[in-house]
């Protein structure tokens, strides 16, 4: 899967905590998820962990691995999947993890899509829902 090469890149860990030159690390496969998708109208399901959506979401993040900037901007999803203290805010053109560190403070990454990435992920959250 290729994406953009960044020559910034900042991570965050599962404490929500960003550190240079990581990699988001986010307990996407151990925990439950819940899910909308943002399409005539909101439609959310929640997902198990160890689900195998939440594998192919692991799998995502795995490929765009160094691929990770600083954001400060908001974006309006049109998938968004949500943790414990995380969310994942997904348009055609990028994915956007924010984490909330304290009450009030989000850090924000985010990295490029490739049309076929957003595919996947588009169908999978489908198949959640729908089905």
């Amino acid at each position: 899967m290729a994406t953009l090469a960044s020559t910034c890149v900042v991570g965050l860990v599962a404490s929500g905590e960003f550190i240079a030159g990581r990699d988001p690390v986010i307990p996407i496969t151990k925990e439950k998820l819940l899910v909308y998708l943002y399409e005539k109208g909101v439609h959310g399901q929640a997902i198990p962990p160890g689900s195998a959506f939440a594998d192919d979401l692991q799998a995502l993040f795995r490929a765009k691995k160094g691929k990770w900037l600083p954001s400060f901007a908001t974006y309006e999803p049109y998938i968004q999947i949500i943790g414990s203290n995380y969310s994942i805010e997904i348009q055609d053109y990028l994915v956007l993890v924010k984490v909330a560190i304290f009450k009030r403070i989000q850090r924000r990454i985010v990295s490029p899509m490739t049309n076929d990435e957003f595919h996947r992920v588009e169908h999978a959250v489908a198949r959640v829902i729908y089905e």
